[in-house]
């Protein structure tokens, strides 16, 4: 071939790669009529490349096969146009040129239902643009990462349905950007991360709602949520965390709008710099859920709760407030309510005071505000307060208007617990539990509730609440009286033969915890000493429990710890107990919270959940007889004579500890355990002496 030739030679292959990296090609359903991967189905006779531009035209009804990974540079899906990407399909964007600002475009009625994944990653100005009634069903995996602009674009009464998990990491405009009467609603997971403005932005007649989980972290610019115009609305009854707000951004904004986060709702917002939560122009905030609203650890941001012009805050359950910033609570501008009814708890752990600046501005209490505050509190307008103040030493100090109302400032419990949504009753016996709003004081009766053997089933007097994911219970048993045993549970269900893990104390010198690894299985109660530290805790960690006793509600120390599945929402609360039938009992609480998430309490001998010992290292020095071996589920450990504490912990083979104990002979020699529930083969139980002897056996489960 001479030069020439050779030249026109790589023109040609030039001109077919420069056309390959802009093809446009469309579905034309010439082969089967459906599938994706047929070469007969496209205009060009060739399945789309990470090149192409693809447009699915009018009616055209596309299938992404079983396992198929595809790719395009870009796809328009028009008008009544429909997408199913099956099981394990995997639909690929490259973003090879940038011949299309979106990487997804949907039109008038177009739908796409994902039941596989889809992954879009480059230089697309949007992630995904719906448009003009298109409707986008997420029940498997949206990967979005570092686009120019919005990571998700709606307008024109389109719907998102997120069944799946849906990912955006990093965006150079808006996570998510609502307009137009078009709807959202979240039943999997949301993460949006590395956001430059809003992470979510709503405007112009729009509807979010949350049933799932929505985690926002690091907006760069604005705000983690930001509601505008007064019929856009957010409904939460999942779990939101939003985290990292940078450069004065809110947490959440509602601007003209309203937002309710309901019963099962709970919001969490930590590091936040500007204003962690903000209601302006006429935008109303109804919490009968959980918000944990916190700002910036280290520097001295904005106001954790703003409110603005006629705006309301209607708290009706928990708002706990913390961080470095100087003011919890403020109300700025004329027309501003704060109602904290009579369900409602509002918890200031920090110092920080409550402001109210303009003279036609209320606060209105109805329930609790627990304060930790020492400082000076400002009333410029209207603070009533017909519940209760509770505060460290009884006073709160407010000027220049003092506090209207027939309410009480008084020495109470600091963070307080709502009485409001617990479910009081009881299991084969007559119960019933009070709850003082103002003193944060449980009282619970228990009559002929008395546990008997085998254990399978429950006879207790209970005051319980739910709650979703990892959390924790504490709460201190002030008596037990005449008689009897009160504490604290985690139940899968009210049922009576539920899944439990419990704690409970006589109001002196016993504990006793109760654990039923699956339904109807056998309880047996351990008892141990209580040494009179009265305070008690559960915590929750996935499917781990751990309890732990105090003294003083400050210093805590490990008392057990095991393996239960439960299901991710259960119910917490404290229970009650007679030592016999004939002898009513009656049982005191105070300091009783309920919280989610996992405070990594660490007191004297607490082990790691994931510590493997040698399972071949054997002393004689510690002499037990454990029978019977193998076992259907009851084990029974005997300790010969012995002046030592000992922690009786086991394991399962992969190392997971299933099950703590502490044996201490002044209060007898042996524990029967029970393994019923969990999986059959090999356990370890190690018996680990406070002095350093110690013992390994192997115990068969079948």
């Amino acid at each position: 071939m001479n030069s020439k030739n050779f030249a026109l030679g790589m023109l040609l292959v030039l001109f077919v790669a420069f056309n390959s990296l802009a093809a446009t090609i469309n579905f034309v359903g010439n082969g089967d009529g459906t599938t994706w991967q047929d070469p007969a189905n496209w205009d060009l006779g060739t399945v789309p490349t990470s090149a192409d531009d693809v447009i699915l035209n009018n009616f055209d009804n596309v299938v992404i096969a079983p396992g198929a990974a595809v790719y395009a540079n870009s796809l328009v899906v028009r008008a009544d146009a429909k997408l199913t990407i099956s099981p394990n399909g995997k639909l690929f964007f490259a973003s090879t040129s940038d011949s299309a600002d979106q990487a997804i475009l949907m039109r008038g009625r177009g739908t796409i239902t994902n039941f596989g994944s889809i992954s879009i990653a480059g230089t697309h100005d949007v992630g995904i643009y719906l448009r003009g009634n298109s409707v986008l069903t997420n029940n498997s995996s949206i990967v979005i990462q570092f686009v120019d602009n919005e990571g998700v674009f709606l307008s024109g009464e389109t719907s998102f349905y997120n069944n799946g998990d849906f990912t955006l990491e990093g965006s150079d405009g808006d996570g998510m950007d609502i307009n137009s009467d078009s709807f959202v609603e979240n039943r999997g997971k949301m993460t949006l991360r590395g956001i430059e403005d809003e992470g979510i932005n709503m405007d112009n007649r729009t509807t979010f709602n949350n049933y799932g989980t929505l985690i926002i972290q690091d907006p760069d610019g604005n705000d983690g949520i930001c509601t505008n115009n007064s019929n856009s609305s957010f409904y939460n009854d999942g779990l939101i965390e939003i985290s990292d707000v940078t450069n004065e951004g809110e947490g959440i904004e509602v601007n003209d709008g309203i937002f309710i986060n309901d019963v099962n709702g709970v919001i969490t917002m930590t590091e936040v710099n500007g204003d962690v939560l903000r209601l302006e122009s006429g935008a109303t905030l109804i919490n009968n859920g959980v918000i944990s609203a916190s700002g910036n650890s280290t520097d001295n941001s904005d106001v954790v709760i703003e409110l603005e012009n006629n705006t309301v805050f209607e708290n009706n359950n928990i708002l706990n407030i913390s961080g470095s910033n100087d003011v919890a609570i403020e109300l700025e501008n004329n027309s501003s309510l704060f109602d904290n009814t009579a369900c409602g708890v509002v918890n200031i752990l920090d110092d920080q005071i409550i402001e109210l600046e303009a003279n036609n501005a209320t606060l209105q209490n109805d329930g609790v505000i627990a304060t930790a505050t020492t400082g000076d509190n400002e009333n410029n307008g209207n603070f009533v307060n017909n519940g209760a103040i509770n505060t460290a030493n009884g006073t709160f100090n407010i000027a220049p208007n003092p506090l209207q109302g027939g309410g009480s400032v008084v020495v109470g419990a600091i963070p307080a617990q709502s009485a409001c949504n617990i479910a009081i009753g009881s299991f084969g016996c007559t119960g019933s539990t009070t709850i003082d709003q103002a003193s944060q004081t449980w009282t619970q009766t228990a009559d002929a509730c008395v546990p008997s053997f085998p254990y399978q089933s429950d006879n207790i007097s209970y005051a319980f609440q739910q709650l979703c994911g990892d959390g924790s219970i504490t709460a201190k048993v002030e008596s037990v009286t005449p008689i009897g045993w009160g504490g604290i549970s985690f139940r899968e269900t009210v049922d009576d033969d539920s899944k439990m893990v419990q704690l409970m104390a006589n109001g002196s010198t016993l504990l006793r915890r109760q654990i039923r690894n699956s339904t109807g299985s056998w309880a047996m109660p351990t008892q141990f000493p209580a040494l009179n530290q009265k305070w008690l805790r559960i915590e929750r960690e996935g499917n781990y429990f751990r309890g732990y006793r105090s003294p003083n509600g400050i210093n805590w120390f490990f008392v057990f710890e095991t393996e239960v599945s439960m299901s991710d929402c259960v119910s917490v609360g404290v229970v009650t107990n007679n030592y016999n039938v004939n002898l009513p009992a009656t049982s005191t609480f105070t300091n009783v919270v309920i919280e989610p998430g996992v405070a990594g309490l660490e007191g004297e001998d607490t082990p790691a959940a994931q510590q493997v010992l040698d399972a071949t290292t054997q002393t004689s020095e510690l002499t037990a007889n454990i029978y019977p071996n193998p076992t259907t589920g009851l084990v029974n450990v005997e300790l010969e004579a012995i002046d030592e504490v000992v922690d009786l912990r086991i394991f399962n083979t992969l190392g997971q500890m299933v099950d703590a104990i502490r044996m201490d002979p002044s209060y007898g020699l042996n524990q029967t355990v029970n393994l019923e529930g969990m999986p059959t083969g090999t356990y370890f139980f190690h018996l680990i002496g406070e002095k350093g002897s110690k013992r390994v056996e192997q115990v068969i489960l079948k």
